[in-house]
């Protein structure tokens, strides 16, 4: 499970699948009559939900032992999944509400700030710069960090944070916008 980041822009890439060419909504069917078929969907979104759980777990191998329960959930469940929704969202919602439910079992840390991949600056961020900025990252509530895991660790648009997260889009850039903005004031 430990590999590169993988940049998924569109939810509905195929790059990642073996059923290549086939649109998303194509294979959810395809996996709702036969569990085997859920393969193809797996491969396209296991990496992005590994690296959101990495970082809100205190280790890889709770990120993999909670990945591999979000597929087994999501096969499970998928009759319920509402086509007209996002899937992407889905699984992220079942992969959040997993952390949370393990934070709540274990409570180990909330958020792995070792591996919280910070979208690149246009100059390297030296230590000192990166340890303040660790600092006021632990300041944040619960759902701040969510909000920025689930834009920067699993690389989400605000239409899909807003369908996980019950709120409108345009609520979540707003609040999304609060958020860095308190950041860079507390940086400086």
């Amino acid at each position: 499970m430990k590999s590169e980041p993988i940049s998924i822009d569109q939810e509905n890439t195929t790059e990642f699948s073996p059923n290549r060419g086939k649109p998303l909504e194509e294979l959810i069917r395809a996996a709702k009559s036969d569990p085997n078929a859920f393969y193809p969907l797996y491969l396209q979104f296991v990496d992005r939900i590994y690296y959101f759980i990495l970082a809100r777990v205190a280790s890889h191998q709770d990120a993999e032992d909670l990945c591999s329960d979000v597929f087994v959930r999501a096969m499970k469940k998928l009759h319920q999944f509402d086509e007209r929704n996002s899937f992407g969202a889905w699984l992220f919602k079942i992969a959040r509400n997993l952390t949370v439910d393990n934070y709540r079992k274990h409570k180990n840390s909330w958020l792995n700030l070792s591996e919280l991949e910070i979208p690149a600056a246009e100059s390297p961020i030296d230590p000192e710069t990166k340890l303040v900025l660790t600092k006021q990252l632990q300041r944040l509530d619960a759902r701040e960090l969510d909000l920025l895991s689930l834009r920067y660790a699993a690389g989400l648009t605000f239409v899909e944070i807003g369908q996980i997260l019950g709120k409108s889009p345009c609520a979540i850039r707003k609040a999304h916008n609060k958020v860095l903005d308190r950041l860079r004031l507390n940086m400086e």
